[in-house]
């Protein structure tokens, strides 16, 4: 479901994010 792809992004994104800030 396209849903599901967006969400499984955003959390890719909040995970670089992180990756990046540490």
């Amino acid at each position: 479901i396209v849903n599901d792809v967006l969400m499984v992004h955003r959390g890719w994104s909040e995970r670089d994010a992180l990756l990046r800030k540490n």
